[in-house]
């Protein structure tokens, strides 16, 4: 977030301006940290 900070700040001021998106932003990260770990199973 802060590089996307310093890149571009147009965008994270949108961020910003509405708190609720970090929790949909978390809550999609999960999501895909959980269907990745589904694809990508190694059996040791």
């Amino acid at each position: 977030f802060v590089m996307m900070y310093f890149l571009n700040r147009d965008y994270t001021q949108v961020l910003l301006q509405h708190p609720n998106s970090f929790v949909v932003v978390g809550i999609s990260m999960g999501i895909g940290a959980l269907w990745i770990r589904r694809i990508v199973n190694f059996d040791f």
